[in-house]
């Protein structure tokens, strides 16, 4: 792991950066398509430019970041574009056997020459950059959602690889709902008593209160004939 990571810092910037240039190309163009047409081009494009590698690759590095500046998605995206290759390759590039791209063959190549591809069309570096800055939504999204899958996976809500456990606990799922069943059943009955009681005491309530309501009137009755009785004797 260490080794791997010293190799790694050894790289120079120019080199590194030459190699996601050769990838960019091979994935816009396809690889077949440039595996035929480098090898007749690449000896009369290197001599005809004066300027070194490492010229041109300052320069291109210069346009990629001030073309990245204002968009922090892309640039940071192009940061980790190493960790994301495998998922971002399309077939067409991986399709037919055509040799890999070199540092010094991509050196060769024009700033404003058109690439070729594979449908018979041509596209400019500027016109690749747009493309790239047209896709910030998208990138946005996709950074987006693979920091929630992320989240999700740390906190071990998504129970990746967890379907066999799951499939374990069927026949425990299954007796839980039988027992829960039965158990509403019960439930149910006991609600019907209770209902049943709360009805029954209702109904003595009444027959109680209509009871006082009637010793009431006897009483006052009592009372009044009371006290005739009492103002007659007088």
């Amino acid at each position: 792991m260490t080794s791997t990571a010293r190799r790694a810092d050894a790289t120079s910037p120019a080199l590194s950066l030459s190699l996601r240039v050769a990838l960019l190309e091979s994935l816009v163009v396809g690889r077949s398509q440039l595996g035929n047409g480098v090898s007749a081009a690449s000896d009369a494009n290197i001599s005809s430019t004066s300027r070194s590698i490492l010229s041109r690759t300052l320069q291109a590095q210069e346009k990629l970041d001030e073309a990245l500046k204002p968009h922090r998605p892309v640039s940071q995206f192009a940061a980790d574009y190493s960790h994301n290759r495998p998922y971002l390759i399309p077939s067409f590039a991986t399709l037919g056997g055509g040799t890999s791209l070199t540092s010094s063959q991509d050196a060769g190549k024009g700033e404003g020459e058109e690439q070729a591809l594979p449908g018979g069309t041509t596209m400019t570096p500027q016109t690749q950059v747009a493309l790239l800055l047209e896709a910030e939504q998208d990138l946005r999204d996709l950074e987006r959602d693979l920091r929630q899958c992320q989240t999700l996976d740390e906190r071990g809500v998504a129970g990746a690889g967890k379907l066999a456990d799951h499939e374990a606990l069927t026949p425990k799922v299954e007796e839980l709902k039988a027992s829960a069943s039965k158990k509403s059943k019960d439930d149910n009955a006991l609600e019907e008593q209770v209902m049943s009681l709360v009805e029954d005491y209702s109904r003595y309530v009444e027959s109680i209160s209509q009871l006082f309501i009637h010793w009431d009137h006897a009483l006052n009755d009592l009372e009044l004939q009371v006290g005739a009785m009492e103002r007659s004797r007088a």
